[in-house]
């Protein structure tokens, strides 16, 4: 229950010719249809071309944002070739990472004023993983080296502290424009 990979799989362009060659299979498996054959993959989750964002949320984020909010590291990450659908899902309209910033706020709100004495202190990376090498988008591409140890770290990525919404939609513009 530590890592779950969910796939979504979008419907095909308006340009794009001919047959999909995805088909969900049910709730967990995709087929995938290519010049060597027919192969069938397994997932925790599967979501077809009419899921829609808030689907997403609900499978992929809502377990990973309880996590955080008991005091856990958690990550959502969006991986696949390029025109697959990740910057619609991560940002687009109603997007994973608006959406998830959201309910934090709303949450770590409701819990610092619930008087239990709790205090969070919120950051924001915004970084890219593009042809094997990492970037920090919100220090203009930056390249980032991944270290290990006891755990992985991201050495010189930007970790910028914010505090309310508007700091964090203001650097998801940042992110956005330096892509």
């Amino acid at each position: 229950e530590n890592i779950r990979v969910v796939t979504r799989v979008r419907p095909m362009l308006d340009d794009e010719p001919g047959e999909s060659f995805v088909t969900v299979v049910d709730e967990k498996k995709v087929e995938v249809k290519s010049h060597s054959g027919v192969q069938v993959f397994e997932y925790d989750a599967v979501l077809g071309t009419a899921s829609s964002q808030q689907d997403v949320y609900d499978t992929s984020c809502t377990n990973v944002l309880q996590a955080v909010l008991n005091g856990y590291n958690g990550a959502v990450i969006a991986y696949g070739q390029t025109a697959s659908g990740k910057t619609h899902t991560m940002t687009g309209d109603d997007g994973v990472v608006p959406t998830v910033a959201r309910q934090l706020f709303s949450s770590v709100q409701r819990r610092e004023n619930d008087g239990s004495g709790m205090n969070f202190e919120i950051s924001c990376s915004y970084i890219q993983l593009y042809c094997e090498k990492i970037y920090d988008m919100l220090d203009e591409g930056r390249s980032c080296t991944l270290q290990t140890g006891s755990g992985l770290f991201l050495s010189n990525a930007s970790n910028v502290p914010v505090t309310e919404w508007d700091g964090m939609v203001h650097l998801l513009k940042k992110g956005e424009k330096n892509r």
